[in-house]
């Protein structure tokens, strides 16, 4: 804003302001839109990794039976 030279330039220069903050208001706008969207699929995620954890033990759990049955 320092570098007009007259008010025409000065005008441009708060116009662009504007328009930049405006724009900037809107992406941060859509950035919490995305990020109330995205609470409900993480809490699905971290259910699924548990159920996936859970049933990957218990087949771990189901080879060490089968090996010690092998030995027997």
């Amino acid at each position: 804003m320092l570098a007009a030279k007259n008010n025409d330039q000065y005008k441009a220069f708060q116009n662009e302001i504007e328009f930049c903050e405006s724009e900037v208001r809107k992406h941060e706008d859509r950035i919490l839109e995305l990020m109330g969207e995205s609470e409900p699929l993480d809490k699905n995620v971290k259910t699924a990794e548990k159920a996936l954890a859970k049933r990957n033990a218990g087949r771990t759990g189901e080879g060490a039976d089968s090996r010690q049955d092998l030995g027997r």
